[in-house]
Order: structure tokens, then C-alpha cells, then sequence
């Protein structure tokens, strides 16, 4: 959506039509922005999540610092549907990338097999330390109770 904002600022001539394109690009970033810090934070290290967003954010102040400078320039020199046709092309460019480091979704957990249909044991899906970041300590209070753990504290929360 980011990408289709830009090539519609791209390719337009009318204010209805360059706000409709802004309109676009703004609803794309706000569906990237959110995905962009969990990963992020789903990437760095358990205890690290902290100084891996402070460096994504640098990078943020570095391209917000240099993209006036370049844009302008790239604007005087090429004109407008070369800027924001190289913005969009920058956005596709980038999403191979970023879809090569996104981690995988965790799958729900599967049924037990025929085979441990006897078992007394729970089944348990294994969790990821980024699921249980996003679950929170009351969740996992309650999976413990029902679980049958005893849940007399409330776990440790991560940092």
C-alpha cells in the first residue's frame, strides 16, 4: 500500500487524486510501522530489544535527516515522477529483504495424535520468547491455571 501511495503521488496531477495517493501512503505506513518494531524486537536478543529499537531509531533520525537533502536535490534535478517513481521502486526493492528476515508466524498448536489420546499429560505448543512478550503476565497466569500449575506469583515481566 506504502508503494501504491507513492506511485499515485507519482502519477498525479489533481489534488483529489494527490490525496487520495497520500491518503494510500499513510494507511501503508501505519500497517508497516507496527509490524516494522515487533520485528525489530522479535529480532534482537533476549535483554537486547531495547538497544536494537534505539539503533532502528537512529537509522529513522538518519533518513529523516538525509532524505530532505536527496529528495530535493533528486526533485531539481529529475523532477517529481522520478522522485516518487524511485521512492516506490525503493519500497518494493526493499520488501524481498524484509520478507527474507521476517521471523515465521507461530502455527496454532495441532490436535494431539491418535496415538496420545491415553496421555495424562497436556499438551503444550512450544513458545517462542516473542509470544510470550506479547502475551503478558496475565495470560500466562491464566494458561497456567488451567494448565493446573500453581499460579500463586506473577511471573517476571521481560525488558
Amino acid at each position: 500500500m506504502f508503494a501504491a501511495g507513492l506511485v499515485g503521488l507519482a502519477l498525479t496531477c489533481t489534488l483529489p487524486a494527490l490525496i487520495a495517493s497520500v491518503a494510500v501512503k499513510s494507511l501503508g505506513n501505519l500497517l508497516v510501522m507496527g509490524r516494522i518494531y515487533a520485528l525489530v524486537t522479535d529480532l534482537a536478543p533476549p535483554g537486547a530489544s531495547g538497544r536494537y529499537l534505539a539503533v532502528f531509531g537512529t537509522s529513522w533520525g538518519v533518513a529523516g535527516t538525509l532524505a530532505p537533502v536527496l529528495g530535493t536535490q533528486l526533485l531539481a534535478h529529475a523532477g517529481t515522477t522520478a522522485l516518487w517513481s524511485a521512492m516506490a521502486a525503493f519500497c518494493v526493492l526493499l520488501a524481498a529483504p524484509h520478507l527474507r528476515v521476517t521471523p515465521e508466524a507461530p502455527r496454532p498448536p495441532q490436535p494431539p495424535a491418535p496415538e496420545e489420546y491415553g496421555s495424562t499429560e497436556p499438551a503444550a505448543a512450544p513458545v517462542r520468547n516473542a509470544d510470550r512478550r506479547r502475551r503478558g503476565p496475565l495470560q500466562e497466569v491464566l494458561e497456567r491455571r488451567k494448565a493446573g500449575a500453581p499460579s500463586a506469583t506473577l511471573p517476571a515481566s521481560p525488558q
